[in-house]
């Protein structure tokens, strides 16, 4: 349709979902990617932008270039990080294993957290995703603010040795949500355990919420 698209992989992007790039799996070629986080593994701070060849020939055609020499641009240390990081994740397979692994991941969600009487939806792709809480099943009706189940739930799995976020998100269709993205190097046994953790801790917590 002549519209420029442009996809924020950030975050789901370098094998996060089971694709190297979420939108392989919508059949979709952005024409601007922007890349970060798991591109090098979380061992510095490092960011792309993939750009069709199309665009790069629109920009060259008037004689103008992306510029490289902002201050941090083209940084060494960061670079080879990322190649490092980029053969690992070929290497080793991490984004098919990180399909493999999620669907685990999700048949586990749907298993133990579905049936909870406060766990409206879970979603997700790969290795990324969410544990919605609503009052109601049958109203998706958000708890209010006041509940404060963010910061309890995440103590409580602190307490049980899992590093895990429960967010709070203000719109008209999302509330609170436990966001699981663990490494894509993570064993099974530990998905299983961290699922059955977070189970444990919402049947703790949730008769408070009211």
């Amino acid at each position: 349709y002549g519209i420029l698209m442009i996809a924020d992989e950030i975050v789901t992007g370098a094998g996060r979902t089971g694709a190297f790039l979420s939108m392989e799996h919508f059949g979709a070629v952005p024409d601007i990617t922007n890349l970060a986080k798991g591109l090098s593994g979380g061992y510095v701070p490092l960011g792309a932008t993939l750009i069709r060849d199309e665009i790069a020939d629109t920009i060259g055609s008037q004689n103008r270039r992306m510029s490289e020499v902002h201050t941090f641009s083209g940084a060494p240390i960061s670079c080879a990080t990322g190649l490092a990081v980029l053969d690992v994740i070929e290497g080793e397979g991490l984004v098919a294993a990180a399909a493999e692994k999620g669907a685990l991941l999700g048949s586990l969600l749907e298993k133990h957290i579905l049936d909870l009487p406060v766990v409206g939806e879970i979603r997700g792709l790969g290795l990324m995703w969410a544990v919605e809480y609503v009052r109601s099943k049958e109203t998706r009706e958000m708890y209010p603010a006041e509940a404060d189940i963010g910061p309890a739930l995440w103590q409580a799995m602190w307490d049980r040795g899992f590093l895990l976020t429960t967010a709070r998100f203000d719109g008209s269709l999302v509330g609170d949500c436990t966001l699981f993205a663990p490494p894509l190097i993570i064993g099974e046994s530990d998905l299983e355990r961290s699922v059955l953790a977070l189970r444990e801790a919402i049947e703790e917590l949730y008769p408070a919420w009211e």
